[in-house]
């Protein structure tokens, strides 16, 4: 059950790996531990887009190191969305948008 919720884009693999030994200890099952604690993964765009922009506000040496061809920084921008929504942004999500945000 835990692998289907990865699957079907409710949790990523860190939230996975956090409640792992939660599951095993109490022997909840995994959608119910999800539901109970709130660790459903964040795919709204929205809310997404709104943790990169605050990213890019907040160092825009960073945006400029990426406009100038150090793809590498982009890094920087997935883990400050994930640090913004502790860990529960969809992390191909956050990829895809703050690559799309940088480019503009």
């Amino acid at each position: 059950e835990l692998f289907d919720l990865i699957e079907q884009g409710k949790i990523s693999n860190k939230i996975a790996k956090d409640i792992f030994p939660v599951i095993v200890e109490n022997g909840k099952s995994p959608a119910e531990l999800v539901r109970e604690k709130g660790l459903q993964q964040i795919d709204d765009d929205t809310v997404i887009e709104d943790a990169v922009r605050k990213a890019m506000n907040d160092n825009p040496a960073a945006v400029q190191q990426f406009r100038d061809g150090k793809e590498g920084v982009l890094g920087y921008f997935v883990g400050a969305v994930m640090k913004a929504t502790k860990g529960k942004a969809n992390p191909s999500k956050a990829n895809e948008i703050a690559r799309r945000l940088l480019r503009d």
